[in-house]
């Protein structure tokens, strides 16, 4: 973070804290959903079998 508010001297730029999480917030959500997409397209949970104990 300091490279963001220029060695903490400018503390109001910790706003964008908000901002990068909303960020990667999203781009985690994308990927999620191509991988939720990639299971579904492999059969879903009709071709799940669980491990056996």
């Amino acid at each position: 973070m300091d490279w963001l508010t220029q060695n903490g001297t400018r503390p109001e730029m910790y706003r964008y804290c908000y901002l990068w999480g909303f960020v990667i917030f999203g781009i985690s959500t994308f990927f999620m959903y191509l991988l939720y997409r990639s299971w579904r397209a492999h059969g879903g949970p009709h071709n799940y079998l669980p491990p056996r104990v």
